[in-house]
């Protein structure tokens, strides 16, 4: 999956051939079952997510930041704000949505979720794993 980023604009006034894809997209790959592989600009970020095996509502992501040699010594990027700006987003948004969603469907107060189509990736990763488990897709809604 390629997700843009806002300097994608910039391009329009560069030569094609100065094109990188890091300036302006975000690949983004998902190696089955529990990989997920981000390269940006200034490296790659590795997210593994696992079950815990003491409670099975649950999961422990272990992320690793990778960084290209030219990135470390510009001063540009450290690990501390990689870290930081992957908690703001990751951690802060999606995980604690995803947390809040088990809650309330461990509670049965939910019999199912909508996932919007501004979340592809999220169909991707679940109709995966039906595949995996030989289940049908999941319903699309027009």
């Amino acid at each position: 999956m390629i997700l843009c980023v806002k300097t994608i604009d910039e391009l329009r006034d560069r030569p094609e051939e100065d094109w990188h894809i890091s300036d302006g997209a975000f690949p983004v790959y998902y190696l089955f079952p529990n990989i997920q592989v981000n390269v940006g600009k200034e490296g790659v970020t590795l997210v593994r997510v696992y079950p815990d095996p003491e409670n099975p509502n649950r999961s422990i992501s272990r992320v690793t930041f990778y960084f290209t040699p030219e990135a470390m010594a510009s001063g540009d990027v450290t690990l501390e704000g990689r870290a930081q700006g992957f908690g703001d987003i990751i951690e802060a948004e999606d995980y604690a949505v995803c947390e809040t969603t088990q809650r309330a469907l461990q509670a049965g107060l939910q019999d199912y979720v909508i996932f919007g189509r501004n979340e592809p990736a999220l169909h991707h990763y679940h109709n995966t794993y039906r595949e995996a488990l030989g289940l049908e897709p999941l319903e699309e809604f027009t």
